[in-house]
């Protein structure tokens, strides 16, 4: 394994990816979401081609949160076998370039198909179990969360609003080409695209007190914690930071458990290098009770001693190490992590820290801000 710059070399897997993300403004969500959609479920190939033939090629477009503004990411992956490079013909290089040719030709559908592909997006939303909590991952924003779509606004997207995002994407000059997989012989070109790289995510979080997100259509509720942490600056640091979120969840979900009888489903994701969000998704009307019983307090140290989670933790990045050898898809996000922050150091695949790194992580974390989805008001 080796890292050069956006270029993750490994023969771990038997698939290349290569994924381009634009970094754009945040706005016109839903019209970005349904352009993603579109982009995936009704290409405008050119040349046709039967793209298994191309060393199984598969795409994939999505949208998501990236710092104060938004990701486009696009991703293809290929299976890599000498017995699939020819003499005459490269599926590689013909895969790219088909792929490439989407942020030109766009998609393909009469106003019918993309009412049906508009229709399947608004019953996703609408029916989302874990809507709660996408209100408030996006609300932070957390890196890399899901936007979170206005039902309304999506009804009323047209095809030629989506039509005229994609002329913003084509023009964008933000963003990088990520490849992992076995090494080039030389960089990949990236569509002479991208003159600025994407921005380096730090300090990005400014949220104080309690903020609450009501909306009665839930199902379910979520209580979100937006933690400050000892900034992040090494693939170390990273895996100190999630093993102690891990024996905090753990702690919290005891806690939970036997104290107030709530069952929850814990969650943490980035919002920058100084900050992350523990998410609880619970019943309705569980919410606020949480946050009232918790010993999760704004403002507050995590004062709370969680050092007996400690070992269960630790066996925990056991199970990362080992996921990572066999799941591209969270090494690729690994990766993507440490682009975005910026991260020093060839530490990996080496998961691992100490009780003493976990204590002194928890002597320097506090709760910065709480943030409720509720069902109905208050």
């Amino acid at each position: 394994m080796a890292i050069q710059k956006n270029y993750l070399y490994t023969k771990a897997f038997a698939r290349r990816y290569v994924i381009h993300c634009d970094f754009l403004k945040k706005e016109n969500l839903e019209a970005y979401s349904l352009l993603a959609r579109l982009l995936t479920s009704h290409p405008k190939f050119i040349k046709k081609k039967n793209l298994l033939n191309l060393a199984g090629f598969e795409f994939n477009f999505r949208v998501s949160l990236c710092q104060t503004g938004l990701a486009f990411i696009g991703e293809i992956s290929q299976t890599v076998h000498p017995a699939l490079s020819h003499i005459f013909t490269d599926p590689y290089k013909e895969g790219l370039e088909l792929f490439r040719s989407l942020y030109q030709n766009g998609f393909d559908v009469d106003n019918h198909l993309f009412e049906n592909v508009k229709n399947e997006l608004i019953y996703e939303t609408i029916n989302f179990s874990d809507y709660a909590e996408q209100m408030v991952l996006a609300s932070i924003p957390s890196f890399l969360a899901i936007p979170f779509l206005d039902i309304e606004k999506l009804k009323n997207t047209t095809i030629a609003d989506v039509k005229k995002v994609f002329e913003v994407l084509k023009a964008n000059n933000v963003g990088d080409v990520l490849y992992l997989g076995p090494e080039l012989k030389k960089p990949l070109d990236p569509l002479d695209k991208y003159s600025l790289e994407l921005p380096i995510i730090n300090n990005t979080a400014d949220l104080f007190g309690k903020n609450f997100l009501i909306d009665n259509r839930l199902k379910k509720e979520a209580v979100g914690y937006l933690l400050k942490v000892p900034t992040i600056h090494s693939y170390h640091e990273l895996d100190i930071l999630g093993t102690f979120i891990k024996a905090l969840c753990l702690k919290f979900e005891s806690d939970v458990n036997q104290r107030l009888g709530v069952e929850i489903v814990p969650s943490w994701h980035f919002v920058d290098r100084d900050h992350v969000v523990i998410s609880f998704s619970c019943a309705l009307k569980k919410a606020n009770y949480l946050v009232e019983q918790s010993f999760l307090k704004l403002d507050n140290n995590i004062s709370d001693d969680v050092s007996s989670f400690y070992d269960e933790a630790m066996l925990y990045n056991e199970e990362r190490r080992l996921s990572m050898l066999l799941d591209a898809e969270r090494v690729l996000s690994r990766f993507f992590v440490g682009l975005a922050f910026d991260l020093e150091g060839e530490e990996f695949f080496d998961i691992s820290c100490t009780a003493d790194d976990l204590k002194d992580y928890q002597k320097q974390t506090f709760v910065q801000a709480i943030l409720l989805a509720s069902g109905g008001d208050r």
